[in-house]
């Protein structure tokens, strides 16, 4: 089966809508403009029509950008009362959490690519609670809780 060059030079894609996923790894780096510190993670989708397909996202480690993950941290369980020292403790928490095997639902839109407005890129618009459900592409699934 053949394909274009222009079609894969963004990565693979997935259809809008939610996917349950499963940390597949992770590395500490900076952000390319400003040098802020930031996890990248990538995901693997774990069922579904898009199974096996990885997904990506960043976490900016800083008092403004660490939202993502208390997102992430409140999607495996935590408490919107646990109480966290610093930015830093939380995003080991999240780490940690997540290597313990935890399956998210993650919610997929669709976004301009960032070096090419052309095109579109998967965006990770925000993380639920694994409900158990098999999650299809494209399907209109509401929030699920």
């Amino acid at each position: 089966m053949g394909f274009k060059l222009g079609d894969k030079l963004g990565g693979a894609t997935v259809e809008p809508g939610l996917y349950n996923i499963r940390l597949y790894e992770w590395s500490k780096t900076t952000t390319n403009v400003s040098n802020k510190p930031m996890i990248k993670l990538q995901w693997k989708i774990v069922d579904g029509d898009y199974e096996g397909q990885l997904l990506f996202d960043q976490v900016v480690t800083t008092e403004e950008g660490i939202f993502r993950a208390c997102n992430i941290l409140s999607a495996v369980g935590y408490s919107s009362d646990t109480e966290f020292d610093s930015v830093d403790e939380c995003a080991s928490a999240m780490i940690k959490a997540l290597e313990d095997d935890a399956v998210l639902t993650a919610s997929v839109t669709k976004k301009p690519h960032p070096n090419d407005r052309t095109r579109e890129v998967n965006n990770i618009a925000t993380y639920f609670p694994y409900s158990g459900e098999t999650q299809t592409k494209g399907e209109d699934n509401e929030v699920p809780f």
